[in-house]
């Protein structure tokens, strides 16, 4: 069976704290067998573990001062 790749696609920073909150990876999709698609997925993955979820995901803010996070590269 063939490995699915789980890759960093980005890093979700607030421009006011300078902080990383998120780090968005993207994941291969697969079929029920276990069998890697050419497709993936966006997952969204806290930095630390005392982070939420974003509450509205159309709009993702910091979690300390309310700034809407910029995609950012890794």
């Amino acid at each position: 069976m063939a490995t699915r790749r789980l890759e960093l696609e980005a890093v979700l920073r607030c421009t006011v704290c300078r902080s990383v909150v998120y780090h968005l990876f993207r994941r291969q999709n697969h079929q029920p067998d276990g069998t890697p698609l050419p497709s993936f997925d966006n997952v969204l993955w806290p930095v630390h573990p005392n982070v939420p979820p974003p509450e509205r995901p159309e709009r993702i803010a910091c979690p300390d001062c309310g700034t809407e996070l910029r995609r950012a590269a890794p």
